[in-house]
């Protein structure tokens, strides 16, 4: 967790309300994104999921999840993508210079008691516990790929995507599509998935079932 001074705060309130206007008029923020959002908490997301899996099981229909978590999702922010999308959306030029000089060139100390030790460059990731970060995660991860007959729910860090058929087999073919594609974005923009904590199921009408043997 991140503990900013007061005027680290203040500055970044000013810096996030003067993005604002920007990210609301072109929509940057990915509608499937239901987290540090007014009026998107991730308890609505998460009934949207449950509500998608339950009328599918009623229409006697398959779903097919895959649940999906980033790995130090903040800490490993690549900063130069990120600066690099800033550009791309068409963020004022005074704003993409402050954030490249403030999140840029970072270093860390950990004191125990009266001791120091050296200070280390932060290579990577956006402020934790801070007023911007969930702001410049967000934007971040914005441009996740769509596929036809995919649906996308996002949980700040964390992802279930989703598909239905009228069998197993028919709704884990979409999601195995885009798998490779999904694939490819998490790497060019060097975002890593902890395998420990993803999850793949077959919703059924009857009963739960391993998504793996499908894909």
């Amino acid at each position: 967790m991140n503990l900013l001074p007061v005027l680290s705060k203040l500055f970044e309130y000013c810096i996030k309300t003067r993005m604002k206007p920007h990210i609301e008029n072109r929509n940057i923020i990915n509608d499937e994104q239901f987290s540090f959002r007014e009026q998107h908490a991730t308890t609505h997301q998460l009934l949207r999921a449950v509500d998608l899996i339950t009328n599918n099981i009623q229409l006697n229909k398959a779903t097919a999840a895959l649940f999906l978590d980033v790995a130090k999702a903040f800490d490993k922010v690549w900063l130069d993508g990120l600066i690099f999308k800033l550009w791309t959306l068409d963020f004022p030029q005074q704003i993409v210079n402050v954030l490249t000089h403030y999140l840029k060139n970072r270093t860390f100390q950990v004191k125990i008691n009266n001791s120091k030790s050296d200070k280390y460059s932060i290579l990577s990731g956006v402020p934790q516990g801070s007023i911007l970060g969930p702001t410049l995660f967000k934007i971040y991860i914005a441009d996740i790929p769509v596929h036809m007959n995919v649906k996308i729910f996002l949980f700040a860090d964390d992802t279930a995507i989703m598909s239905l058929g009228d069998s197993n087999a028919v709704a884990a073919e979409p999601i195995r599509h885009y798998i490779p594609i999904l694939e490819n974005w998490l790497n060019k923009w060097k975002i890593i998935i902890n395998p420990d904590k993803c999850v793949a199921i077959l919703f059924g009408t009857k009963r739960k079932h391993n998504l793996v043997t499908y894909l």
